[in-house]
């Protein structure tokens, strides 16, 4: 593709991207750039006007494990507060995980001192702010391998948030750069990832292929994040369904790496139901009981349930 091609109105209007799995070129490396394990964040809520005490803990990331490839994107969404930005401070060690494992290159990373710390944050770098290009810019300065990009284009009108992606997209092509790309804006985290994790409640509950997330997601919460996208048509947007989200089981493996945590699953056939498995990255603290055909049967009433309460309103 030529570099007029690239920077044209109509590259920023593709609704995805192709898997880095099928990249030309570009072979499966032996291990995870990145690899988060049963990762635990809690803060302490103190109270107490001589002495603090202790009283209870945020939450703020419970139990996370995922894997990032060399030359991947991938994006983490989810609604405010719901533990993104914690977890990629955390990943770069700008906070103290409380417990789990964050591993760069193979390396154990969670409880590296200062000095090794140095040396990891040259390969690891995070951007976030106000200033989105000069961050990028001193970013690269240290040639890192990875980038964490916390909302790296909010609060950004279109144009330049498509110059903001065009320019990271040319980055990744010419020096083979990493991403872990937090955002709200769901259409742009659909246009750059290769995968996308749902976080919720400082869990990841969905962890997909980038563009079968928005065709076949399987967590409810997940659909009820993707029906909170505006529609240009008011009409429309009144009657949508709205989804609404229940407890969670253990994280299960579907058909082609597709993880998903829920009692009643959406697009999901009794194939699916059949060969899925309880993932090795799912929390400690979940169960083991798997969804079954009566699981796959209320998913699909709630589904219509939720069709024919829109089309009443």
């Amino acid at each position: 593709m030529s570099t007029a091609d690239r920077h044209s109105p109509a590259r920023s209007a593709t609704p995805a991207r192709e898997p880095v799995a099928v990249r030309p070129g570009r072979d499966a490396p032996p291990e995870p750039l990145l690899e988060a394990e049963h990762l635990v964040v809690y803060f302490p809520v103190k109270a107490g006007l001589l002495i603090d005490r202790t009283v209870a803990h945020v939450h703020a990331v419970d139990d996370v494990s995922f894997q990032l490839r060399e030359g991947e994107t991938m994006g983490i969404v989810g609604e405010s507060g719901c533990g993104k930005t914690t977890l990629v401070r955390t990943l770069i060690r700008l906070l103290e995980p409380t417990a789990g494992t964050i591993r760069f290159r193979g390396r154990d990373i969670s409880h590296a001192d200062r000095r090794e710390l140095r040396a990891v944050r040259r390969q690891m770098q995070m951007v976030c702010g106000q200033r989105q290009r000069i961050g990028v810019a001193r970013a690269l300065a240290v040639q890192p391998s990875l980038i964490l990009l916390d909302e790296p284009v909010s609060a950004l009108d279109v144009s330049i948030q498509a110059q903001v992606i065009n320019l990271l997209d040319d980055l990744q092509e010419g020096f083979g750069l990493s991403y872990v790309f937090v955002a709200h804006d769901l259409s742009v985290v659909r246009h750059v990832s290769d995968r996308i994790a749902v976080m919720y409640l400082g869990k990841l509950v969905e962890i997909s292929p980038g563009e079968e997330l928005y065709l076949k997601p399987i967590h409810p919460y997940t659909q009820a994040l993707l029906a909170a996208i505006p529609i240009p048509d008011p009409n429309e947007n009144r009657v949508r369904p709205r989804p609404v989200v229940k407890g969670e089981p253990p994280l299960t493996e579907y058909a082609n790496g597709h993880l998903a945590a829920c009692h009643h699953p959406r697009n999901v056939t009794l194939e699916d139901i059949a060969s899925a498995q309880r993932s090795k990255l799912s929390p400690r603290t979940a169960g083991d009981e798997l969804p079954g055909i009566s699981q796959v049967a209320q998913g699909k009433a709630d589904a219509s349930g939720a069709r024919g309460a829109g089309s009443d309103r």
